[in-house]
């Protein structure tokens, strides 16, 4: 295992003595030409020194060490006669507690010593105002000036010396500095740390009821370039060895097919290249597409629910038929975009255990450490979390790992996050053999608004993921081998007050019912046509709205104002008053599409006291602007007048829009007319053949029979 564990302890109390000794002693004063630091990350004035590649990622008896970045002169004057120096501690950090306290140091801290030996620091001029440089520094194992080959994380950085335009050069103290971390280990472990790296892709999308994106240059920016997701794309695509866990959010993905293919109503059209736009928008929506298709192809995708619901709030207010579109959302968009992924749910804020343990059993709940009581990176990336009912497993991470490594800064360098990650690992791993724990494992999830850094080229973030200590592996493995033995049950944090507003979940389900129906009627039935409308319920109940419901509510609002305009535009008529000359008879009923896309629509057409009987009208299909009528045959059992409603029907004969009413009267006189009519028919064909009879005697020369009469 390298040093005796006694040895490795003191070295590792030294270590800590010297950190404190230096933030707290005169020589960690800050001179006036030292550069501050903005939030304790940010260097505002001096030079600004960046590490920008380190190699190799752990230090390796007997291999040279290099350091490459770049200086920035911040101020307004030249500084000349720069020399660039590496800084390396003596002595290693052993625990973690140890780590934390470097971590939150001062900029100015002790950091380490200088090596200064001939030709191991390099010399390069002066640097104007506002001008950039680079260096790289090469030293030798053997020069680092390590106490002894102890494991542990070492302290590795960068001093810039300098000259200004008074000639006074302080070489006690750096005119500009940047700091790091480093890991020495043991060449071969027994039991490596099984480690998980999960890229989640994630951001808002806000789709109005037109269909289109109020925030689509956010999205389109996130993509280009050096958008946030576009780099996280391609450093994730920069290796083909260490396996990731890709989370994607099927509304971002969705938003992006839409900008692609120009896109943004219910009917979905597919960008290729010769429908496409060719704007520079949709070429960047494409690309990232096409590579995130590519990569998730390669590497093991899940994925959260459209939009990311808000899943605490629903728990704590329940909106029928909200989840069941939801689900059909995440779904139908995955199955569009030929993309397949297990379900997953990464709560933002308050955890709900009651939310989580409403989840489908293949859903798995990832939650980080500040979300959940007594959990340390010790207890492994599985953990129990009780609720009211049974327990459920959930995968927790530990968020500051994202936040890199210590200041000055940028600390969330994709370098500075790779170092800080091999370093957590490696102590994680000191510490376990201290205890004898055999199970050692951890889970690294990227911060949702994790932006690597223009330099990640240069990290070449993944090389160092081959060290001895570390087994890298899937999430869905970790999830498969469950909670170590020795994992105590978690509980959560008092949740906080702050969830969706109850308006905003009432709308969501009245967004939801007319939604439904609109689906039904302006489409085919099949749940590609119904996902578009799906998707608006998802969205709206997204945990991104929590710190802005004012906004979801007008989204939503508007959303239902659009779909209610739809419904109108499809109009039933009939008369007014219609009159049946007997029990039974005809009567016309009209329905008119006003939209410009077809819709199928049936008639349903009832009796308010029930007394009449109507066939219904099966659903037909009506182009845009078009209008037809049907004759509506019925037949009554009693006579008089009767009010009668006609309603609009979707294919599943569910009633739905404005209603057309008239009154319809029956009588019985139109029979007896009927009667009479016949009977005096009947009469006058009689008298009619009588008479003929008697001109047609006269005709052939019969005479006329006479009749005597005689008296009694």
């Amino acid at each position: 295992m390298g040093a005796p564990r006694a040895a490795t302890a003191v070295v590792g109390v030294l270590a800590m003595v010297a950190l404190v000794l230096a933030t707290g002693g005169p020589a960690s004063a800050q001179p006036a030409t030292q550069p501050s630091s903005s939030d304790g990350d940010r260097v505002t004035t001096g030079l600004a020194v960046t590490m920008a590649a380190i190699t190799p990622a752990y230090l390796t008896p007997g291999e040279p060490v290099t350091v490459r970045g770049d200086i920035t002169n911040l101020d307004e004057r030249v500084w000349r006669d720069l020399q660039v120096y590496l800084v390396m501690s003596p002595s290693p950090l052993t625990t973690r507690e140890q780590l934390a306290a470097a971590l939150a140091s001062p900029a100015t801290a002790y950091g380490g010593n200088r090596v200064t030996g001939e030709g191991l620091f390099v010399e390069l001029g002066s640097l104007p105002p506002g001008e950039s440089t680079n260096y790289s520094l090469e030293v030798p194992f053997d020069q680092l000036g390590l106490l002894a080959r102890t494991s542990g994380v070492y302290s590795i950085g960068v001093h810039v010396i300098a000259t200004d335009a008074d000639g006074v050069r302080n070489s006690s103290e750096a005119t500009g500095r940047a700091r790091g971390l480093i890991p020495l280990m043991p060449r071969e472990v027994d039991v490596p740390v099984a480690l998980s790296l999960v890229w989640p892709f994630q951001a808002q999308v806000e789709r109005t009821a037109e269909g289109t994106y109020s925030n689509a240059a956010e999205l389109v920016a996130d993509v280009t370039g050096s958008g946030r997701l576009r780099r996280l794309l391609d450093l994730a695509r920069s290796t083909t060895s260490v396996p990731l866990t890709l989370i994607s959010d099927p509304a971002v993905l969705d938003a992006l097919q839409r900008i692609a293919s120009g896109s943004f109503g219910p009917q979905r059209a597919d960008a290729d290249a010769d429908s496409a736009p060719q704007t520079a928008a949709a070429r960047a929506a494409r690309e990232f597409l096409r590579d995130f298709t590519a990569l998730a192809a390669a590497q093991s995708l899940w994925t959260q629910g459209y939009g990311r619901p808000d899943l605490t709030s629903l728990e704590q207010r329940p909106v029928r038929g909200v989840m069941r579109s939801i689900n059909r959302a995440t779904s139908t968009t995955l199955a569009q975009l030929d993309l397949a992924g297990r379900r997953t749910y990464l709560p933002t804020r308050d955890v709900d255990p009651d939310a989580l343990a409403g989840l489908p059993s293949e859903t798995v709940a990832l939650v980080f450490g500040d979300q959940v009581e007594d959990w340390t990176i010790e207890d492994g990336p599985m953990a129990l979390l009780g609720t009211d009912s049974a327990p459920v497993d959930v995968v927790v991470a530990d968020r500051e790992l994202t936040r890199g490594g210590p200041a000055p800064g940028p600390t969330d360098t994709a370098l500075q996050v790779r170092q800080r990650v091999l370093s957590e690992t490696a102590l994680l791993w000191l510490e376990a053999q201290l205890n004898d724990v055999s199970d050692v494992g951890m889970v690294f999830v990227a911060s949702p608004s994790w932006n690597p850094g223009g330099t990640w080229p240069t990290a070449n973030f993944f090389s160092g993921f081959d060290a001895p200590w570390l087994a890298m592996t899937s999430l869905d493995t970790q999830v498969a081998r469950g909670p170590f033995p020795s994992t105590q049950r978690l509980t959560t944090l008092e949740p906080a007050t702050q969830s969706l507003p109850r308006r905003l979940l009432e709308s969501a389900r009245l967004l939801q019912r007319r939604a439904a129906i609109v689906g039904a009627v302006t489409g085919d039935g099949t749940e590609d046509d119904r996902a578009y409308y799906d998707q608006a319920v998802a969205l709206s109940v997204s945990e991104y709205w929590r710190t802005a419901p004012a906004t979801a509510q007008a989204l939503a609002d508007a959303s239902l104002s659009s779909l209610a305009k739809q419904l109108d535009g499809i109009v039933v008529e009939g008369p007014e008053f219609v009159t049946l000359s007997s029990s039974s008879g005809r009567f016309p009923i009209t329905v008119t599409n006003t939209l410009d896309q077809p819709v199928t629509v049936g008639v349903r057409i009832t009796a308010d006291d029930g007394s009449m009987a109507f066939d219904d009208i099966a659903p037909v299909n009506l182009r845009g602007q078009e209008s037809t009528t049907f004759t509506v045959q019925t037949r009554a059992a009693d006579i008089g007048v009767i009010g009668v409603t006609a309603s609009l029907t979707t294919r599943n004969g569910k009633p739905f829009g404005q209603r057309a009413t008239f009154s319809l009267r029956t009588s019985a006189v139109g029979v007896v007319v009927w009667i009479v009519l016949g009977v005096a028919a009947g009469l006058i064909v009689l008298a009619v053949a009588r008479q003929l009879r008697r001109r047609s005697r006269v005709e052939r020369g019969v005479p006329t029979p006479v009749t005597i009469r005689t008296s009694p």
